[in-house]
C-alpha cells in the first residue's frame, strides 16, 4: 500500500468536480457544516453548482436524522437539479427502475452545453415533460444487495451472474437466475 495524501489537489479536484464520471465514482469532500439540515442545504448547492453533469446523483441518510430533519430534506430533493436522485440506493438501482426516467435535468442542458442531455429514456408511465425522478429505499436491506462491499457471497454470486449474463442469455440460462438469488438470499451478514 503506497503513502496517502492528505488534502485536495488540483487534478483530482479537476477530475471529480469538471469531469462528467460515466462509471461508478466515489469522492469525498468535506462541507464546513455542523447540522444535518445545514449539510442538506449545503450539499445540495454544492452538487449543483460544482460538479460538472447532472444525470444522477445519491443521498444516503438514516431514517431518524430524514425524520428529524424533514423539511431541509424535502428542501434538498426539490433543490437538486438531477434526473435521477436515489434515496439510500446507488444510481445503478435508480437506472434499473423502468417506470422512472433515466435523464440529466434538461432545463439546465442545452445543445450549446449539452451537459447529461436534454431528452430521457425509460419513462414507461410517460409522463410528459418529467423535470427528475426519485427513488427510495430502506436504510438496511435484507437479504445484502449484491453490490455491498460486506456481502460474504459475492465471489460465488459475481461468477454465477457472469455465467448467466455473459454468455447469450438463453432460457436455461435464465433459469439458472434461481442460483444467483439464493445465493443473494444467504448473503445477509450477520
Amino acid at each position: 500500500m503506497g503513502a496517502r495524501r492528505s488534502g485536495w489537489d488540483e487534478q483530482a479536484a479537476h477530475f471529480v468536480l469538471e469531469e462528467e464520471v460515466w462509471c461508478g465514482c466515489l469522492a469525498e469532500v468535506a462541507l464546513d457544516c455542523s447540522a444535518a439540515n445545514e449539510f442538506l442545504s449545503a450539499a445540495t448547492e454544492f452538487s449543483n453548482h460544482r460538479v460538472r453533469g447532472n444525470l444522477s446523483c445519491a443521498i444516503f441518510i438514516k431514517p431518524e436524522d430524514q425524520e428529524a430533519n424533514a423539511t431541509a430534506f424535502d428542501a434538498a430533493i426539490a433543490g437538486l437539479r438531477f434526473g435521477g436522485i436515489a434515496i439510500n440506493a446507488p444510481t445503478m438501482a435508480h437506472f434499473g427502475i423502468s417506470r422512472l426516467t433515466w435523464g440529466g435535468f434538461a432545463a439546465d442542458n442545452s445543445i450549446y452545453d449539452i451537459i447529461s442531455g436534454n431528452v430521457v429514456t425509460h419513462n414507461t408511465s410517460m409522463v410528459e415533460f418529467p423535470e427528475k425522478s426519485v427513488t427510495y429505499a430502506p436504510w438496511m436491506i435484507a437479504p445484502t444487495p449484491y453490490w455491498f462491499y460486506d456481502n460474504h457471497k459475492i465471489d460465488d454470486l459475481s461468477k454465477a451472474c457472469l455465467q448467466l449474463f455473459g454468455f447469450g442469455g438463453n432460457i436455461p440460462r435464465l433459469l439458472k437466475c434461481l442460483v444467483p438469488a439464493m445465493m443473494a438470499g444467504q448473503g445477509v451478514a450477520i
